[in-house]
């Protein structure tokens, strides 16, 4: 999902109903600030989401890809 803002909220409704659907399952959340993922449980009880893992993607492609992330919103 892409979000222009994080709003934890709104996020835990969506978490609430990925796990109707599909548990366990992951959300990713894309932010102008920043790439987030977190099981949905967590988001759904904790109300928290984490940053992208570098053990998932490293930190220099994160940067590269947020940077054409940005570009494309300013579109």
């Amino acid at each position: 999902k892409y979000r222009s803002h994080i709003d934890m909220v709104e996020l835990k409704k969506v978490a609430e109903n990925l796990m109707k659907r599909w548990n366990p399952s992951f959300m990713f959340v894309a932010a102008p600030h920043g790439f987030f993922c977190t099981p949905a449980s967590v988001i759904a009880n904790k109300e928290e989401i984490n940053d992208l893992s570098e053990a998932w993607v490293a930190k220099d492609h994160q940067r590269e890809y947020l940077k054409l992330l940005n570009e494309f919103e300013k579109r």
